[in-house]
Parts: structure tokens; sequence; C-alpha cells
């Protein structure tokens, strides 16, 4: 028993040492050591562009990205806690974004198509997702990372089946993909496609959708400089 007492206040005691073996870095400031947090967060696909060691506003921006989808408070701020996330192996990958929440009302304010019809005020907006009701049958579910949409789910409430032609103009709508799809016979016969920029997945039964879902296309690279 003694043995594991003391076991276990080493452990408390080495924890807090290992965070204050970082030095907190925010907007402006330069280092060398902040080449290592601007290579990390380039690996984890959060920073495109080269590490040059100086904490601008793009280094801020990938930050607070990481911190939001790692579970840290957003600060921007590369405080231990945040580097020592970072370095982990357990650290998550940059999540892809469809766009701003802002963008995505603006599209919706601007076009109504096939009677589609929602009230924006009505909008249901919480730290992670948004949620608004169309034509009382439609609901259209986002899930947010920060301000921005990571994901727009189509659902009939309840449950209910959604006839094609309403759900095709929520879409276009929504995402202001267009002409997403040009023959409904063409949706029918798939499950799954790449449209814009966009991963189109669905469900169908008895020639009506029951969900449809719209996530970002994996993007390869970017060579935008700091």
């Amino acid at each position: 028993m003694k043995k594991l007492i003391a076991l276990v206040l080493t452990l408390l005691l080495l924890a807090p040492a290992a965070l204050a073996e970082y030095t907190e870095y925010k907007l402006n400031d330069y280092h060398e050591n902040i080449k290592k947090i601007q290579q990390r967060l380039v690996g984890l696909k959060y920073l495109d562009g080269r590490p040059d060691g100086w904490f601008g506003q793009k280094t801020k921006s990938a930050l607070k990205r990481f911190q939001l989808v790692n579970g840290l408070p957003d600060t921007g701020v590369a405080d231990a806690a945040s580097q020592e996330a970072l370095f982990s192996d357990d650290a998550k990958k940059s999540v892809q974004v469809l766009m701003s929440l802002s963008e995505l009302k603006r599209i919706m304010s601007e076009n109504t198509r096939l009677g589609v019809k929602y009230d924006l005020s009505e909008m249901v907006v919480d730290k992670s997702s948004a949620t608004v009701e169309m034509n009382n049958y439609v609901v259209m579910h986002c899930e947010l990372l920060g301000d921005d949409v990571t994901e727009i789910m189509l659902v009939g409430k309840d449950n209910v089946k959604i006839p094609f032609t309403m759900l095709l103009a929520a879409l276009d709508d929504s995402v202001g993909a267009g002409n997403i799809f040009s023959a409904l016979d063409e949706l029918i016969g798939q499950q799954e496609r790449a449209v814009d920029g966009m991963r189109i997945r669905y469900e169908v039964d008895d020639k009506k959708l029951q969900r449809l879902m719209v996530t970002p296309l994996e993007e390869d690279t970017a060579d935008t400089k700091e």
C-alpha cells in the first residue's frame, strides 16, 4: 500500500512539471520553438506554408482550430496545455469545413425554391450544432466547429421520408451548390457521390430519402504562406 501511495504522489508531482517545460507563446511572438509548433500544425493539416518561427495570425487561427477539435479552450495562445496536447500521440487531425455558419445563413436567406420555407430566427444554435425546421417536416442539422459548418444533414421530422423534389430544393438552397443532381433516377441508383468539393451520402427507401449528409471532401495540400 505504501508503495502504491508513493507512486501516485510521484505521478502527481511529475504531471505539473511536464507542463512547466513548455513556454507560452502568443500572437506576434518570435522563437525557434514556434517553428516546432508550426511544423506540428502543418503535419496535422491545420496550417499550410513553411514554419518560420513567427506567431502570426494564420498560426493563431490554426492553433484555435486545433484547440477546438481537441477539446481545449480556443484562446489561440500556445499555452502549456495546448502544446502538451499538440505534441501528444493522441492529437487529432484537422477537420475540413464546408463554409462558415454566417455564409450558410446568408445563402439560406437569399434562396427559396419550390416552396421550401424556413425561419432563420428559429434556428437553434449551440456550441457544436445548429438546427432549423424547413417546411415543418424537413429538419436541417449542422455540425459546427467554432463558427464553421463541418456537416449538413437533412432528415425528415419524426423519421418522415422526404420527397426528392423537396430535398433537392432544400439542399441547393442550403449549401449553394446550384444544380447538384440533374436526374432523380441517377440519385436513386447511388448512395454516395462527390460534387463541387463536397461528399454527399444518403439513405433511400422506396424511392424517397430518409436522410442526407453533406461533408467536405478531404483536401490534399494547399500552398499558402503566412
